[in-house]
């Protein structure tokens, strides 16, 4: 079993700080007086401090959704119908069809030369 890599003291702060600045990242960068580039640089080499930070981003969601469902319950229309255009897509609450197309298209490369 591979050892997962340990956050520096630095690091630590960051997650900190970044959950309670709602993952706001130059905001984050500024507290704890690093540049944005080092963030970066983190996130790149570091698998536990890009879970960590991956785990912030899920519990703004989470924190979002409750808020949204609280205004459903209180019987906001507008919440209402912003649910079903997102969550009910597949029982048909859309404004229009998304197509997904796949395959490839091939393009002719133009030949240009001065002389013409």
């Amino acid at each position: 079993m591979e050892d997962k890599p340990k956050l520096n003291q630095n690091q630590k702060n960051f997650v900190e700080v970044f959950e309670k600045n709602a993952c706001n990242i130059k905001h984050t960068c500024q507290k704890v007086n690093i540049d944005r580039q080092t963030y970066y640089n983190w996130m790149s080499k570091n698998s536990t401090f890009k879970k960590l930070i991956h785990d912030c981003h899920e519990g703004l969601i989470d924190f979002a959704e409750t808020k949204l469902m609280e205004k459903i319950k209180d019987g906001d229309t507008t919440a209402n119908i912003f649910f079903l255009k997102t969550k009910g897509k597949g029982r048909g609450y859309v404004e229009k069809v998304e197509q997904v197309i796949s395959g490839t298209l091939g393009l002719e490369k133009a030949k240009w030369t001065l002389e013409d």
